[in-house]
């Protein structure tokens, strides 16, 4: 595995999104399995053209390059949203 090249403390993040990962809910169009470890993803399953999840990433559990396998998701080309905003609740 090729890592960035950065100091030890800037990987932190990266490790902790591996090691500590954060939960993952479906909330439209598929389900949503837990973090895999083994191979590094959010694994998913369709069950509509359109999927919506909620990450609630933390800084104990960051989201850092985050990899969704997705099954059943037919012959579509992928679009994927990103929304940034933090709950704080």
């Amino acid at each position: 595995m090729d890592l960035p090249r950065q100091p030890a403390a800037g990987l932190v993040p990266l490790a902790r999104s591996w090691n500590q990962p954060p939960p993952i809910t479906a909330l439209a169009g598929c389900k949503a399995a837990a973090y895999q470890k083994e191979t590094r993803d959010f694994p998913l399953v369709a069950e509509a053209e359109a999927m919506s999840v909620k990450i609630a990433a933390t800084e104990e559990s960051p989201l850092v390059n985050p990899c969704f396998t997705v099954r059943n998701w037919g012959h579509q080309g992928p679009e994927l949203n990103f929304d940034p905003r933090m709950d704080l609740e």
